[in-house]
């Protein structure tokens, strides 16, 4: 097991109205305590994680609330779509595509 990721908040989109972070998980390189970036997207999958500011030096602990799971059409091809959704304890969402 890993220890606690750190995602950088500039690798996240942010809106304001919804207070909530979107991302693509291969979007997401983590940085491990020993300031190394982890070889693989997203390592936590469902694993609690850190974002921060490094202007800031703010940061939130997120942890896993709940998936949702939609299929999409493409091109006439069935593609699953699953959104992993995190929320910290000041209650800021984070949605991870999947």
């Amino acid at each position: 097991m890993i220890p606690t990721p750190i995602y950088d908040i500039h690798h996240l989109r942010w809106d304001a109205d919804s207070n909530s972070f979107t991302a693509n998980m291969h979007n997401l390189y983590c940085v491990l305590p020993d300031h190394t970036i982890h070889p693989e997207y997203f390592p936590n999958f469902r694993k609690k994680f850190i974002i921060r500011n490094n202007t800031t030096q703010g940061f939130r602990v997120f942890k896993h609330y709940r998936d949702f799971t939609y299929i999409v059409v493409v091109n006439e091809c069935d593609h699953k779509l699953i959104i992993l959704h995190f929320i910290s304890e000041d209650m800021i969402n984070c949605f991870i595509y999947i």
